[in-house]
């Protein structure tokens, strides 16, 4: 053992000695304790040139903010419940709140830009010269979302964006386009997150986090769907190329029920792109209908993605609106890169970056690749969804709506107005 310092008392040795982890170490002697040598002296005062050095630490002068901020303020309940200062305080709040409110400020960008902002472009052959064609030209939106936003009441807030076609484009999840139709034919319902996973499998119930999704609505949507594919293959036999976004469109035309978002996006020639068609109750269904059939509808998924690479590259300014992350947010953000990046972007998960993953990735990753442009100034909120988006639509696609209604009430006329 070796013996302690010599500023060391006898009690100290003892107590060393008797430790069980120095008496029992692996080679026989411990290594020396270098703190016991730095005696700690807390009882006698500072002397001047200590009180000296503290107090240069403690009074770092500071120096003005190096950009633009704002003094960190939240809602004042004595102004009473005004629902709309609410949540414009929230960009004041901090945390996540201010998260929020950059991203409602961000999505308001893309909603106000018109191609008469920016100056003309001769050097552009498809430049638009006309006023009246510059003015009417906006920043084209794509939103992609993940299925549990269908199976949730975002559904819902999607549908209303495509039914007044505010949004270009979507990608999305096999199970975003599944769970929208299955609830024109069945309801989904509320549950607990701690229901019992093997009692849930006797009754026929499949657990979405607290939702509920009875297993007879599969059953109704497999009846319902596999009419609409024999159809299809019939329609294949004659010539017809079928596409994932092209089957999509026939899904929203055949179900023809208001509630669904395919259904407006089928009315509103709105494209809905899904990588992932061949996943989740709709795969099942393909490979059902393969086997009764004898022979499987053929669907190609290349044409798509020139699709919507064409709809990026023809874009003259673009925004990206993404719920969740996986196939849906790396399709858009792809999209994006070949037209030098997306010009206005808004990321909504909870997803973090130390895993590597797409998902978590924050928006200066997609920089990094060019899939977003380094002038931009995009935006992540660390959020569920289903508290976080309709709080966004609320002040910025609404908002606008109402506004234009209001306009056109006011003109006498249905006619649509530059918002």
């Amino acid at each position: 053992m070796t013996p302690p310092p010599n500023n060391s008392t006898g009690q100290e040795s003892e107590a060393v000695t008797s430790c069980p982890s120095l008496s029992n170490h692996p080679l026989g002697s411990a290594p020396e304790w270098p703190f016991l040598k730095t005696p700690l002296d807390h009882v006698t005062p500072l002397n001047k040139d200590e009180e000296e050095r503290a107090d240069r630490a403690l009074a770092v002068k500071s120096q003005a903010i190096p950009f633009e901020t704002k003094p960190v303020r939240g809602y004042d309940f004595n102004e009473g419940i005004q629902w709309d200062k609410l949540v414009d305080s929230f960009g004041t709040t901090g945390f996540q709140a201010s998260a929020l409110g950059r991203a409602i400020d961000e999505v308001n960008r893309m909603l106000r830009w018109r191609l008469s902002d920016d100056p003309i472009d001769m050097s552009r052959s498809d430049e638009i010269v006309d006023p009246e064609m510059r003015r009417n030209t906006r920043c084209t939106i794509f939103l992609g979302y993940t299925s549990n936003m269908a199976s949730c009441g975002v559904r819902e807030i999607i549908r209303y964006l495509v039914q007044h076609r505010m949004v270009d484009c979507i990608v999305t999840t096999a199970g975003g386009i599944e769970e929208d139709i299955i609830k024109c034919l069945g309801h989904t319902y509320l549950g607990e997150y701690s229901l019992q996973g093997g009692m849930l499998r006797g009754r026929g119930l499949n657990r979405i986090g607290n939702l509920l999704l009875p297993n007879d609505n599969y059953v109704k949507f497999s009846d319902w769907l596999m009419p609409v594919l024999d159809q299809m293959l019939a329609e294949q036999d004659a010539g017809t190329h079928w596409t994932p976004s092209k089957y999509i469109d026939r899904l929203g035309k055949e179900i023809n029920h208001p509630d669904s978002i395919y259904y407006w996006c089928h009315k509103n020639a709105i494209p809905v792109f899904c990588p992932a068609v061949t996943d989740g109750a709709l795969g099942e269904n393909f490979h059902m209908h393969a086997l009764m059939r004898g022979r499987s509808i053929i669907m190609d998924a290349v044409p798509d993605s020139c699709a919507i690479d064409r709809i990026s590259v023809r874009a003259r300014k673009s925004g990206i609106i993404i719920i969740g992350g996986g196939v849906a947010k790396h399709h858009i953000c792809n999209a994006n890169l070949k037209r030098g990046g997306a010009d206005y972007a808004v990321y909504l998960n909870t997803g973090q970056e130390f895993d590597g993953s797409d998902a978590g990735a924050r928006p200066d990753e997609a920089v990094s690749w060019g899939k977003i442009k380094s002038v931009a100034q995009p935006i992540k909120v660390y959020c569920e969804a289903s508290i976080a988006f309709p709080i966004l639509v609320a002040r910025t696609f609404a908002r606008v709506h109402q506004e234009w209604l209001a306009a056109a009430k006011k003109d006498g006329t249905a006619k649509a107005i530059n918002a």
